[in-house]
């Protein structure tokens, strides 16, 4: 088996490189490129931007940082729930670089509000924050007073003034999995690259961005490659002439032979992969007989595999049973293990784990080391599998019942970690908590993680990952086959963890309206409903939307707080009916807050007519809604439901009042507590 030690020199990519190389020489010059490095998995992706990584490093001028998108654990994918996940992971590098700098810090034009709430791990956001101080101090004739930014927007900011100061290579690996928001960031990225020092290649799989509409086909269809600062890079597969290079450089003493070349073009397509583990396949079992000829056990076909997945099947029989073992446990972590992981997974110390890692990367060159990374908001050494297929073919070496208690396991090893952890190391481990539970068919679980992702996603403004996040339970739950189970999680989407005092966070979307009249109206028929003269509320409500001409969400948000009013007069029936109205509108003008307050009204109406189980739906949609609005819509369906349970599951309405009193204590609304709960 192949050793990491002796790794296959790159060949037949002068052409890409060259490539990379004029893009990087356009820093020079405070011009920037895009690249999209598009080729399927095996084409060697990821070799080329380790040797154009290696040679940049060298050189002086910019500052070279390589990152790779999580990938999916089993079925499910990480990735695409973790906020600007491989733009954080720049962030960490560059400030774990700086601060190791013995130079003074760089000086950031940013004010950092936004990024301390990103899910930053390790040393790295103690670095930034003194990068932040920095430019405080710096720029002190700047206006105290400053607009808060989008996260996006601040780390935009951030690294196009560190590349001002040190020009940027980023290259991005794997970014088939990367998250809404990342992509959002390199589209501004695109826009303004041309006038920006640095340099930014995406590499990804064409078919799987295709196929599954992950977030980065957006980017993919919107920037096409203009060969000026918008470059697409093409990775052929090997030719015969190349594949006989790489024989070269893999296999002792190799002659050129073109009858052995040519099979291994038409078993490979030419496939850099493929033909890579047909030859360490060869490097054991020589295909030459003494005199360099093919010997005849090869032209008879006796040693010869049906398939890379052969060949490699029969260097996996050499390993041993506890290596076998091994390597499934590194399996069922993804295609990254951790020294954190398996040395509990083995119930043994971590020094010990690594030993053993280490004599299966000298042996094997199936995983290899990477280094100290953050994992699950711990540093700890991370593997990696050399080749996506070797992580799958030790994953099947595992019955079902082994994967599901493997990931068990690990949930419950991670489980443990987040239990004890702070808010912000949660909002790390739950989306691989949620892979995990998810894996092992604990859907529940996998449901309660998401909820917490999606809060967290929705507290840092991210609502494309918290839309994902209830994509995803909304999945798990239509898959549920106790709908109670379903209902219970509703009050998760309003969890109040890592809310302080005063938090609020807004994440709907409000049309201001063109008439204050209608905002105007509005305030008449909410302090008539205060005061009780819930008649005169309805028909206020009800004589003013004849007056307005135009459909509008102001129009909308009359419908629903007349049909509030009727409530109180236990009129339901036309309650109900304005609901619908308020519905139709929303339809043509969606609005989310309004949608908010209809659909907690909706429940109220179902409830009142007895028809709990279709309150009990309308109040989950609201949830669902309200976990990307302001803490005042949250509290409003929290209440709701605490109040429901209450005359269901008293004990159970515990937890949901304990939620929503804390969120009326953080929004100073002592008395909606006390007149909701006592």
């Amino acid at each position: 088996m192949s050793s990491p030690e002796k790794s296959t020199p790159l060949i037949a990519r002068t052409a890409q490189m060259e490539t990379l190389r004029s893009a990087r020489a356009r820093l020079a010059k405070k011009q920037g490129s895009l690249l999209f490095v598009a080729a399927e998995s095996g084409y060697g992706k990821s070799a080329l931007l380790k040797e154009f990584s290696i040679e940049s490093s060298s050189k002086n001028g910019a500052v070279t940082v390589t990152v790779e998108c999580q990938s999916p654990v089993g079925n499910f994918q990480v990735g695409n729930l973790q906020p600007l996940h491989p733009f954080l992971k720049i962030l960490e590098e560059l400030a774990a670089n700086d601060s190791k700098s013995a130079q003074k810090k760089l000086v950031f034009n940013i004010g950092m509000s936004v990024l301390t709430i990103l899910p930053f791990v390790g040393d790295a956001i103690y670095a930034v924050k003194e990068i932040g101080k920095d430019v405080r101090d710096f720029k002190k004739e700047k206006a105290t007073t400053t607009k808060v930014k989008s996260v996006v927007s601040e780390v935009f900011d951030l690294l196009k003034e560190y590349s001002l100061k040190s020009p940027l290579v980023l290259l991005m690996d794997d970014m088939q999995w990367c998250d809404a928001e990342s992509v959002e960031l390199l589209e501004q990225f695109a826009e303004h690259i041309a006038n920006l020092p640095i340099m930014i290649d995406v590499c990804y799989r064409p078919k799987l961005v295709s196929e599954q509409l992950v977030p980065l086909m957006s980017l993919v269809k919107q920037w096409q490659p203009n060969g000026k600062n918008i470059i697409k890079l093409d990775i052929p597969p090997f030719t015969v002439s190349e594949i006989g290079l790489v024989c070269e450089a893999i296999l002792p003493k190799y002659r050129r032979h073109i009858d052995f070349e040519q099979w291994l073009w038409d078993k490979s397509s030419g496939l850099p992969q493929i033909v890579i583990e047909f030859l360490h396949y060869f490097e054991r079992v020589s295909p030459f007989d003494s005199n360099g000829n093919l010997s005849s056990e090869f032209m008879s076909g006796e040693l010869v595999p049906t398939s890379v997945h052969a060949a490699f099947g029969r260097l996996v029989a050499q390993l041993s049973d506890d290596e076998r073992n091994m390597l499934s446990l590194c399996s069922a972590e993804g295609n990254e293990c951790t020294a954190f992981i398996l040395s509990r997974l083995m119930n043994t110390d971590i020094v010990t784990v690594i030993k053993k890692l280490r004599t299966l990367q000298q042996r094997t060159g199936i995983i290899h080391s990477i280094g100290a990374h953050p994992r699950y908001g711990v540093k700890t050494t991370v593997y990696q599998f050399g080749q996506l297929f070797y992580q799958q073919h030790f994953h099947s070496l595992l019955e079902y019942e082994e994967k599901n208690a493997l990931h068990d396991q690990i949930a419950s090893i991670l489980g443990k970690h987040y239990d004890e952890a702070d808010n912000h190391t949660k909002k790390i481990i739950a989306p691989y908590l949620a892979a995990h539970h998810f894996e092992s068919g604990n859907e529940a679980a996998a449901r309660s993680m998401l909820a917490v992702t999606a809060q967290a996603a929705s507290d840092v403004g991210s609502s494309s990952i918290t839309e994902e996040a209830h994509k995803r339970f909304d999945e798990l739950s239509a898959k549920n086959e106790k709908p109670e189970q379903t209902r219970e999680l509703i009050s998760t989407f309003n969890k109040i963890d890592g809310i302080s005092s005063g938090e609020v966070t807004n994440g709907g979307s409000v049309d201001v309206e063109s008439e204050v009249k209608i905002e105007e109206i509005e305030k008449e028929v909410i302090a008539l409903y205060h005061e009780g003269m819930f008649e005169k509320a309805a028909e206020l409500a009800e004589s003013s939307i004849e007056t307005i001409r135009q459909t509008s969400v102001g129009v909308a948000r009359l419908w629903v707080l007349a049909a509030k009013a009727r409530i109180e007069m236990d009129d339901i029936s036309t309650a109900k009916e304005y609901c619908k109205k308020c519905l139709a509108i929303l339809e043509t003008t969606p609005d989310a807050e309004t949608k908010c307050m209809v659909l907690n009204t909706l429940a109220i109406v179902s409830i009142v007519s007895r028809d709990t189980a279709v309150g009990w739906n309308y109040l989950h949609q609201a949830a669902e809604v309200a976990s990307s609005l302001s803490n005042e819509y949250r509290l409003l369906t929290i209440t709701n439901i605490a109040l429901l349970l209450q005359k269901t599951r008293p004990q159970e309405a515990v937890r949901y009042k304990k939620a929503a009193k804390a969120l009326c204590k953080s929004l100073h609304f002592s008395r909606f507590a006390l007149e909701a709960f006592e």
